[in-house]
């Protein structure tokens, strides 16, 4: 029985091991980010060498085809083209030059599934990011996994510019109004 969680492909005769279940979930909100750019960069490179790759192997197949084509066709007498085609289909390395394609094709959809998981798993990254932020009144790009203290509103201190806070709070009213306005 295949395992689909756990997969390993080979691309360009390199083996890419992939546990969806280790690769792909939430973990820590901060290193997930920091890792996910590469990673995306990493299986984008992937995807890329499977195609390739599945377009070398589709050129053998088609050069292999036509010579075997053009051997049977030349015989004397020249047999009709739905024996030609039954003879060439006929041969052992139709059935491995397919094969080729299809794990080539395999390879493309596994790399540019993984691609697009790592992309939603960005999206879902923001969004936990800014609701743990919100929830724990932390300021700034970083998320801590533990909040050391919640405060309900800024220390207030001399290095605060109220003009700032006014500005942002209307900045933010205004973008609200925005939103709001669009969905009707």
């Amino acid at each position: 029985m295949m395992n689909f969680g756990k997969r390993t492909i080979t691309v360009q005769g390199q083996q890419v091991e992939l546990d969806t279940n280790v690769d792909l979930p939430i973990t820590n909100i901060d290193r997930d980010m920091d890792r996910l750019a590469s990673q995306m960069a990493w299986w984008a490179s992937v995807w890329a060498a499977a195609e390739r790759e599945t377009i070398q192997a589709d050129a053998h197949y088609r050069s292999w085809r036509a010579k075997a084509w053009k051997a049977v066709a030349n015989a004397k007498p020249k047999p009709p083209e739905h024996a030609i085609k039954a003879s060439v289909e006929a041969d052992p390395k139709f059935l491995q030059y397919k094969e080729a394609i299809a794990a080539a094709a395999e390879n493309v959809t596994l790399a540019k599934g993984v691609f697009q998981a790592l992309d939603k798993k960005g999206n879902q990254l923001q969004s936990r990011g800014a609701r743990v932020r919100a929830e724990i009144g932390a300021q700034g790009i970083h998320t801590p996994e533990e909040p050391k203290a919640v405060h309900s509103s800024p220390p207030a201190d001399d290095r605060v510019d109220p003009a700032k806070v006014e500005g942002g709070v209307e900045k933010m009213k205004e973008i609200n109004r925005k939103k709001r306005t669009k969905g009707n």
